[in-house]
């Protein structure tokens, strides 16, 4: 009867591990080769819905899960991550690899990879469906933020203005067809998976 409640006491304690920056990175690197745009993150202090876009070493890009505008954040300023949550956060990755979606995106970042090895961009024209579109590169890196030694999710990146960056996620997009000059794309309205 001890022997159960210590034990109990101990993975409790364990539970309550702080995951410490390199294995986030270790963790992260992970997602974003997996191609999952949805992974939630949260920043001390905000109440905003993010979703992981890239990293680098100091910084983490964080995609607002509405509207795709990218945010650069200090890697600090996320909320603390602890072993409890990684393990939510890790059967949420295990369930998107396991998905039909996630075959489709190892498909497009190998394109991806074929096409960047030969100096082509994969240009693409978003279009809402209230006929807003916006052009953007389909890519698994960023030509704005990060610099090159950063981890993206594969997304199409936009610009819209100085400096402001948008990634959306290959589960936002919908409806691909190639008009012989770019691959044009309607966006989906977020939706909660």
């Amino acid at each position: 009867m001890i022997g159960s409640i210590f034990d109990k006491a101990v993975k409790e304690r364990a539970m309550d591990f702080i995951i410490g920056a390199d294995d986030l990175r270790s963790f992260f690197e992970a997602v974003c080769r997996s191609g999952f745009d949805r992974f939630p993150l949260k920043v001390r202090n905000l109440s905003v819905p993010f979703h992981l876009a890239g990293f680098n070493q100091s910084e983490v890009f964080l995609a607002h899960a509405e509207t795709c505008m990218v945010s650069q954040f200090p890697m600090d300023q996320l909320e603390t991550i602890r072993l409890r949550d990684m393990e939510e956060l890790q059967l949420m990755v295990m369930a998107w690899l396991e998905s039909e979606a996630s075959g489709g995106v190892r498909g497009m970042i190998e394109s991806i990879n074929v096409a960047r090895s030969t100096g082509i961009d994969l240009p693409v024209v978003l279009r809402w469906p209230d006929q807003r579109s916006r052009n953007g590169i389909l890519n698994d890196k960023s030509s704005f933020l990060g610099g090159p030694s950063s981890h993206w999710v594969c997304a199409v990146e936009t610009t819209e203005g100085q400096g402001v960056v948008f990634r959306y996620g290959i589960t936002r997009l919908d409806r691909a067809v190639h008009d012989g000059k770019a691959l044009r794309m309607g966006v989906k309205p977020e939706v909660k998976l």
